[in-house]
């Protein structure tokens, strides 16, 4: 994602900078490749930068901000901070109350839909009390939409939209691992097939692009569990939803990479079926 947002901005004539500090060397290519500037060190990024976005795995959202944070501190520059990570409201409280009295400028933000290509953007959900600077990215091919003032209000829409998609697509694939094990897989896709085609379709089709994705989603469905829990309502079921990411990258599958086609669900049941059989022997 944040390389395909990076692209857009540059296409939109913004310089655009990273810092290879930790990154992978897959990840560093992928910028290079999309014109996005290596700033190198983090503090070197934060003191060339005007705005900065954080686009990373949620587990490591906290971390991040506060590794610039301290760079914030040391520097001549207070760059706007959008957290744009799939956090709890909780967590995105957290990172905000880490700047404060070393920026003025803290957004939350949360982004719905897929990587931005050459003409189309995810929506960026945005709240804070101080959002006149993402008129730059709204003019730079980003879909800024305002919730309001509150910090933390965007975290909590990306939470729910992500329990509705992420956390369906882990009880699909729960069932659909259970009905392979037990030898009823086909006579429940024909059943999907004559009574619920539309729905079934859509959800069967996002398994077989889960995996390479499940080893980053654990933590979002922590986090979308603790937002439940933070308001008196169970978790067990995002934590539910982590368990079954955490069973799929501990498969081959989840080595897969954007680059290559997606496996089959025929495929994926048939891995993912006989990693539980292992397991539970």
């Amino acid at each position: 994602m944040g390389s395909a947002v990076g692209m857009r901005l540059n296409q939109s004539g913004v310089d655009v900078y990273t810092s290879d500090e930790n990154r992978s060397s897959r990840t560093i290519q992928r910028a290079e490749q999309v014109g996005i500037k290596n700033a190198g060190s983090i503090k070197s990024l934060v003191s060339t930068s005007d705005i900065l976005l954080s686009i990373v795995p949620p587990g490591f959202a906290f971390a991040v901000a506060s590794r610039i944070l301290t760079f914030i501190g040391k520097s001549d520059t207070s760059p706007v901070f959008i957290e744009c990570n799939a956090i709890s409201p909780a967590t995105m409280r957290k990172i905000s109350l880490l700047f404060a009295g070393h920026s003025n400028n803290v957004i939350d933000a949360g982004i719905i839909g897929g990587p931005p290509t050459s003409n189309t953007s995810p929506r960026f959900y945005c709240s804070g009390p101080s959002l006149d600077s993402l008129s730059v990215l709204s003019d730079s091919g980003l879909d800024i939409r305002i919730l309001g003032p509150n910090i933390g209000d965007a975290s909590a829409f990306k939470m729910l939209y992500a329990a509705s998609t992420k956390g369906t697509t882990a009880l699909w694939s729960q069932l659909m691992i259970t009905a392979k094990i037990l030898d009823l897989e086909v006579p429940l896709l024909e059943e999907f097939q004559q009574n619920r085609s539309e729905i079934s379709n859509k959800l069967l089709n996002e398994i077989p692009r889960m995996p390479r994705r499940s080893a980053r989603w654990i933590s979002e469905m922590e986090e979308i569990a603790n937002t439940f829990k933070e308001l008196g309502m169970t978790p067990k079921m995002m934590e539910g939803a982590a368990e079954i990411f955490e069973l799929v990258s501990e498969t081959k599958l989840s080595n897969q990479t954007s680059d290559e086609a997606d496996p089959t669900l025929e495929f994926t049941m048939g891995i993912l079926a006989e990693h539980v059989k292992k397991k539970s022997d």
